[in-house]
């Protein structure tokens, strides 16, 4: 997910109580969660240090070989460095956070009461501990592959901030919806296209015919979306849309990443220009929706 995390020094107690693991656990599952991560520390490394001094003072074992392979290879592999001065203590863990794009700190071992005292003084922290890390809300930033986001009625959405943590490190976007040119799926189509100026998108969906079926209105909707295309790629934008879809039934649509795929339950347009759930006009209810994320397969 490369969403960027700040780890506290107590990772190192909660490892010598929960490793070696020699069959699935929660421990492993934390190791597995955290490495699709980036691990954030100051440029001075201080906060990495600590994790360091952490190990350190544990009695030699084959435990703290382990627990120092681990956070080694995190800080070697899976590093990600902000200009931050810290002060060796819990109080810069959590300003260091506050410095992060996502703003999510994670410390095993943390009590109820514990997090209460810092989202009371830091709303825009999301805090962790080892249960929630594991399993965090749907509501929540912090997310893992495989996951499923299940959008529900009378809730507004922003459909940016749902997308920006699968979307922000990739280079390329592939997205396949034969009805892309609809104008809620246009909508918000070209949302995420704006906010990625940079990158390059590839767009899949019906050709003119089938699309609009020699209705004037719909050609309508359809030059106006295949020309605002233009129009980005002409101000610098790199779009590139095949439209070559051959059959209006197909209904698996998909964003795609280099490395993850986002099933779109209905297409771009499940959600209206108000960020809600559309209602199904076959039958005037509004459904809930799953959009799941996994790794791609190739």
């Amino acid at each position: 997910m490369n969403q960027q995390l700040v780890i506290s020094r107590n990772i190192v107690n909660y490892f010598y109580q929960n490793l070696p693991a020699y069959s699935k656990n929660e421990a492993l599952e934390i190791i597995n969660y955290i490495e699709q991560n980036l691990i954030v520390s100051d440029k001075g490394k201080f906060h990495f240090n600590e994790l360091i001094n952490e190990i350190e003072k544990l009695e030699p074992s084959q435990k703290k070989e382990e627990i120092s392979r681990i956070i080694t290879h995190w800080i070697t592999e899976k590093s990600c460095f902000i200009e931050f001065e810290y002060k060796n203590n819990i109080k810069s863990e959590i300003d260091l956070t506050l410095k992060t794009l996502d703003k999510i700190y994670f410390q095993p071992l943390i009590s109820l009461e514990g997090i209460k005292e810092i989202k009371k003084k830091h709303k825009q922290i999301e805090v962790h501990d080892e249960k929630s890390f594991i399993n965090p809300q749907i509501t929540q930033k912090l997310k893992h592959l495989p996951t499923i986001i299940l959008l529900k009625q009378n809730v507004r959405y922003d459909l940016l901030k749902i997308f920006d943590p699968f979307l922000r490190d990739s280079s390329q976007i592939l997205i396949e919806d034969p009805y892309l040119p609809n104008p809620s799926a246009s909508k918000n189509v070209l949302k995420i296209i704006k906010k990625y100026p940079e990158k390059y998108f590839n767009l899949i969906f019906l050709n003119k015919k089938l699309y609009s079926n020699y209705l004037a209105e719909k050609e309508t909707i359809y030059n106006n979306f295949v020309s605002e295309l233009e129009n980005l790629n002409n101000k610098g934008y790199n779009i590139q849309f095949a439209k070559k879809y051959n059959i209006k039934t197909h209904k698996e649509r998909f964003l795609y990443t280099e490395i993850i795929q986002i099933y779109l339950p209905g297409g771009f347009d499940f959600l209206s220009d108000k960020g809600y759930l559309k209602i199904n006009p076959e039958n005037d209810i509004v459904e809930k929706k799953e959009l799941r994320i996994e790794n791609r397969r190739f």
